[in-house]
């Protein structure tokens, strides 16, 4: 597993929690996090 594909892996578990993944993006990639928005 790539660390991209766990990152995203994490994302998805923590929103599947009901958790915003968004804090994990945003310590990668701070302007993706606020494009997304």
């Amino acid at each position: 597993m790539t660390p991209d594909q766990t990152r995203k892996s994490i994302s998805a578990l923590l929103m599947q929690q009901g958790i915003e993944g968004s804090h994990v993006v945003v310590l990668h990639r701070p302007r993706s996090a606020v494009h997304r928005r």
